[in-house]
């Protein structure tokens, strides 16, 4: 999956954490059905559990989601930092502190928008009172349009903010388990062509070159150097070399000194010896 892709799949899921993907209705109507019942005194049981059920029904539906885009996508350091913005807010690096409480209140105000009218579909309205009846008159009823504004939010409050709250600390556990699954993004062969990748692990393989827990690693970091510079590829940077080295030999715990060693200053005697072994070999 390239970053572009990644991108993409990141913005269409910030989608889900907006107001816009709850809608209007029926979450209007049913916010107004409980309202209804409170304001004349009356039972809200029903009323209340119809409006419940269609919150956690759609939360339900978003965590679902949110749980499948962390299903699919390679937890790359691209997805990583894609995915704290996709939690707080703002891009970051993993371990960057979230704090759910605030941004479920922030989804939650972002919902209720939908159960207020919207004073461009009230204004004609207002305006014919005004004319007819008086200031008076369009006063009461603009007052009245609030009071309702007011009681509809105040019927969905608790369970938006409960079920705002189950989305973003699901995510954010989704995410700490994501993190710690193998990763599945890019390797060292995805920089060559099946035919160069192929006669690199045999190069390798005839030089008794093969990374092991405790010894090796940088001999196979000087061999897959080697390639690169042999095929004439552009190195990766740091970062990205060290998130190969883990894609491509997952077996092995790679730290971030295990990078390739340009100056011939820097390179261990042992790490002359595997450069050059791999590149007679390749030809």
């Amino acid at each position: 999956m390239t970053d572009h892709e990644l991108d993409a799949r990141f913005e269409e899921a910030a989608k889900l954490l907006t107001g816009a993907a709850w809608g209007r209705e029926p979450l209007f109507t049913l916010a107004q059905a409980v309202a209804k019942a409170r304001e004349r005194n009356e039972p809200d049981r029903e009323a209340l559990r119809a409006l419940r059920d269609h919150i956690r029904g759609r939360a339900a539906e978003i965590r679902g989601q949110l749980d499948q885009l962390l299903e699919e996508v390679p937890c790359t350091i691209h997805a990583r930092i894609l995915y704290v913005e996709l939690l707080t807010g703002c891009p970051g690096l993993p371990g960057t502190p979230a704090n759910n409480g605030e941004r479920a209140s922030e989804l939650v105000n972002a919902i209720q928008v939908h159960l207020t009218h919207p004073w461009e579909d009230q204004r004609q309205q207002y305006d014919q009172l005004l004319k007819a009846e008086g200031p008076q008159a369009a006063l009461a009823f603009e007052q009245d349009m609030q009071r309702w504004n007011h009681f509809r939010k105040e019927a969905a409050w608790r369970d938006l903010t409960v079920e705002a709250l189950r989305i973003f600390q699901q995510l954010q556990e989704g995410g700490e388990r994501w993190m710690k699954r193998p990763r599945t993004g890019s390797t060292f062969a995805h920089y060559f062509s099946a035919e160069q990748w192929t006669k690199v692990e045999r190069a390798m393989e005839a030089a008794g070159i093969s990374p092991k827990e405790g010894k090796g690693k940088m001999d196979q970091v000087a061999a897959v150097h080697a390639a690169f510079n042999h095929f004439r590829v552009r190195i990766p940077t740091s970062g990205q070399w060290l998130e190969l080295l883990r894609n491509t030999y997952p077996s092995v715990t790679w730290s971030d000194k295990c990078t390739p060693r340009e100056r011939d200053g820097y390179r261990g005697d042992s790490y002359k010896l595997a450069y050059q072994a791999t590149l007679d070999r390749l030809g």
